[in-house]
């Protein structure tokens, strides 16, 4: 289903559990603020906390699993996840539908969800970042051991935390014994949360355009006044007549195990070919632009559908067997073309690809022009267990397992860029700084592993 329409814009408001967006939400529902919310799809039951709320809550949708298998079913769906046995997506169909015939939408996501709308939407989507702080306190924070930090903004975190944690033990009856303790529960609020947060200080050191609200202790009415203000800034704007990147009856490539997210394809400006862009983008110094030949094993197809599509969402050209080697042609003629004229071949890493000749005749093929990696003639993306050894283990590969789809679309982007120099200045090392300041531009992300979802 593509439809051209008035398209509305579309607020999505993120942050961690405990920095206020349930109470956000209430308030602009009590006070009838100009936005209409579209809420998150889930199958677990309205919680006692949320009183009795029928189908809907401020922030979700309640269904059944077969209802939930059917509208993801769809394949316009993004974030799935599942916590706790229960299962989450937002129903990108529904968004669509509202932004066609309301000027402003409230969405509210996980924080990397909401970055990857702004990207795949652009400037449609405005993102709403609260925390307990504004953002250079939030980039402050030493991640590695948040859990232990005295700064404010953490101590008054902990404190709604525990706020949240106190609210669900009194609604939950006395025997009820699905409650974890106290510790237990900070802890796995942690865990999930503070990968996110440390990503989100890292895109906006990176100058992704996130407008972090600080809802502060005893401070709620300033941080609604701006949110307010955000609100008619944004009525106010022009709604645009945009061609919906969101198709759902067209089959496009999936995350296995997660989200089918909808990409739209980055085209080149009007009257250049594809080369020409490609060498704008290599001549301005900034972020290049390549011809890319996708290598991969048939049990891989799913990964290398989507990993084709987000490349070429970044305004890479990919060559993608699946796509370009129509009927009719000759395959090995097409495969000698690719492989002789493309600047990268992306190798898509698993147990089967690793055990074909196929692939690996097309591996060695670049590795023999390029045998100390000094062109980066191989980018090797790995989406499944699997050890390279050999030639092939020497060369560093990029890891896409167990990442949420988020973040393998932003380590896709920044894989191809020649540097990663932070578009931001770090702070001054002044002696008056602790050590968390003073190295703030190494840390732009959570250093352990991401945890399951």
């Amino acid at each position: 289903m593509t439809m051209e329409a008035q398209r509305g814009q579309l607020l999505v408001l993120c942050g961690p559990p405990g920095s206020g967006k349930t109470t956000l939400l209430k308030m602009v529902s009590d006070c009838g603020l100009a936005v209409r919310q579209v809420p998150r799809l889930t199958t677990r039951a309205p919680r006692p906390e949320e009183g009795d709320t029928g189908r809907r809550s401020l922030e979700y949708e309640f269904v059944s699993p077969a209802e939930f298998a059917g509208r993801i079913a769809r394949g316009a769906t993004v974030n799935l996840v599942e916590w706790d046995g229960n299962f989450y997506a937002t129903d990108l169909e529904d968004v669509q539908r509202t932004l066609a015939v309301e000027p402003l939408v409230l969405l509210l996501e996980d924080m990397p969800t909401a970055v990857h709308l702004k990207r795949t939407l652009g400037s449609q989507v405005t993102v709403v970042m609260l925390f307990t702080d504004d953002a250079n306190e939030l980039l402050r924070l030493e991640f590695a051991t948040i859990e232990n930090s005295e700064r404010e903004c953490v101590r008054e975190w902990r404190r709604r935390l525990r706020l949240k944690y106190d609210a669900a033990v009194n609604s939950h009856p006395r025997d009820d014994r699905s409650l974890p303790a106290w510790p237990d529960y900070l802890a796995r609020k942690l865990r999930r949360a503070v990968p996110d947060l440390a990503f989100m200080a890292g895109k906006i050191r990176h100058g992704e355009d996130i407008r972090v609200l600080p809802n502060r202790r005893d401070k709620q009415a300033a941080m609604f006044d701006d949110f307010r203000t955000t609100i008619d800034s944004l009525n106010r704007t022009p709604r645009s007549k945009l061609l919906s990147p969101v198709s759902v009856e067209t089959s496009v490539g999936t995350l296995p195990h997660l989200s089918q997210e909808p990409l739209h394809a980055s085209l080149p400006p009007e009257g250049l070919s594809d080369k020409q862009h490609v060498e704008i983008g290599r001549a301005s110094g900034e972020e290049q632009f390549y011809s890319l030949f996708l290598s991969y094993n048939r049990a891989d197809v799913a990964w290398a559908t989507w990993i084709a599509w987000v490349l070429e969402d970044l305004g890479h050209r990919v060559i993608f067997q699946a796509w370009d080697f129509t009927v009719g042609t000759n395959f090995v003629q097409k495969m000698h073309q690719a492989l002789k004229t493309a600047d990268k071949l992306v190798l898509v890493l698993s147990d089967d690809y690793l055990a074909s000749g196929f692939t690996a005749s097309e591996w060695s093929a670049l590795f023999r022009v390029d045998p100390d990696g000094s062109q980066r003639r191989l980018i090797p993306l790995r989406v499944r267990s699997c050890a390279p050894e050999g030639l092939l283990g020497s060369v560093v590969y990029l890891d896409l397992v167990a990442r949420s789809e988020a973040e393998a679309y932003e380590l896709l982007r920044s894989s191809l860029q020649s540097r990663l120099k932070p578009s931001l200045p770090p702070l001054f090392p002044s002696a008056n700084l602790d050590a968390s300041d003073a190295t703030r531009s190494e840390r732009v992300g959570f250093p352990g592993s991401a945890p399951a979802p």
